[in-house]
């Protein structure tokens, strides 16, 4: 997800992630799990609000040091 920097601010981020995760559950998923870099503060701090919790490097990002890896059960 990206959103331009005149965007920011009208948690335009945030209603993306919810009807991502909306339509993930109407698909039938019961988690997500997503990939952000450790710089990116603003994504960190969208997706720890939004219930994401860190857990372990998956699939290419395993042993990539500035990748920072989330999950969170859909319901």
């Amino acid at each position: 997800m990206f959103v331009l920097p005149e965007m920011r601010g009208k948690q335009l981020a945030a209603r993306m992630l919810q009807e991502l995760e909306k339509w993930a559950v109407e698909e039938g998923f019961n988690k997500a799990v997503l990939e952000t870099g450790v710089r990116q503060v603003e994504a960190i701090r969208l997706y720890s609000v939004a219930g994401y919790e860190q857990t372990e490097n998956y699939g290419q990002y395993v042993g990539m040091e500035d990748s920072i890896c989330y999950r969170k059960e859909l319901k």
